[in-house]
């Protein structure tokens, strides 16, 4: 049975009234077999950091690589081999931070291009934040690539004494930690809906996204249909995060006789940032109606051979 989402107007397998994917049978007689192992789709993740942090860097997808590698490490923590790829995934963290200040350099200009208000701005005021824009990255620590870029090689070779360590119902086991870190995120938003709080959020679905996104193939048609529901989900929050950049800054940018102007263009885009938010959290109530245990269960169904 299908539904018509009325976000997205696309048809998708869990109805209306499901909680979660508790409705919907668990797969049978297809195991995980054909997947690879999480350690090592991480090891190909890193790899396509390094590569991305090639002259010319791609900051933005050496960061999304990464990103996904430590979503893929979660999956390992378990078992003799969790303290080891706690310390691999918190390497990358690491490692990712040393970029984060190039990337964040470059939020406001990304952001101004992803809002559809950016020609009410003022020509003035749009400049003032294009050229700090451009300030910022010039200021930025261009070494960090190549830096960054050396300390990865040693974690690919890490990480690949890593590959086998955990079993396939190992994986599903912390496919259920992630998920239940993302509904306690999601529960914490919708009561307390601070920026921290969808922040956290928007870390959690992504990191459960990503594995959902590696367990597709085993059952394409309801966790396809959850991977791209966790995916708009971090677009919409993405989507206040950039509202809240472009407000603070469009702020400090505006010149006096501006001003009333500007202030009206904020009130907008503080309304933006709002429908964004609710968006996001309306498809969590969808996503996260399920207790943490019955999906881990559900879950453990995909380990079985």
């Amino acid at each position: 049975m299908c539904i018509r989402d009325r976000f997205s107007g696309r048809a998708l397998p869990i109805p209306e009234e499901a909680r979660g994917m508790a409705s919907v049978p668990s797969p049978r007689g297809r195991g995980v077999r054909g997947l690879p192992d999480p350690a090592s789709a991480a090891v190909e993740e890193v790899r396509l950091a390094r590569r991305a942090l090639s002259p010319p860097a791609d900051v933005h997808e050496a960061r999304k690589h990464l990103k996904r590698a430590r979503a893929f490490l979660r999956l390992c923590e378990t078992g003799e081999a969790a303290a080891r790829a706690a310390t691999l995934r918190r390497d990358l963290r690491d490692a990712g931070q040393e970029l984060a200040t190039l990337r964040d350099r470059e939020a406001v200009l990304e952001a101004l291009g992803a809002l559809d208000g950016e020609s009410r701005i003022p020509p003035s005021a749009l400049a003032a934040l294009r050229t700090r824009g451009d300030d910022d990255r010039e200021e930025g620590d261009g070494e960090a690539p190549a830096r960054v870029r050396r300390r990865l090689g040693k974690a690919e070779r890490r990480l690949g004494r890593l590959a086998g360590a955990a079993s396939a119902g190992e994986w599903m086991g912390a496919l259920g930690k992630s998920y239940r870190r993302a509904r306690r995120a999601y529960r914490h938003a919708r009561s307390h809906p601070t920026a921290e709080a969808l922040h956290t959020l928007r870390k959690r679905a992504k990191d459960l996204r990503y594995q959902m996104e590696w367990l597709a193939p085993v059952w394409p048609g309801v966790l396809g249909a959850w991977s791209e529901e966790l995916h708009l989900l971090t677009d919409a929050l993405g989507r206040a995060q950039d509202v809240r950049v472009v407000r603070r800054r469009l702020g400090e940018a505006a010149a006096p006789g501006e001003r009333r102007r500007v202030a009206l263009i904020l009130w907008d885009l503080r309304r933006d940032g709002r429908r964004a938010r609710r968006d996001a959290l309306a498809r969590g109530a969808k996503l996260f109606t399920e207790g943490a245990g019955s999906f881990t269960r559900r879950m453990a169904g995909l380990a079985e051979s």
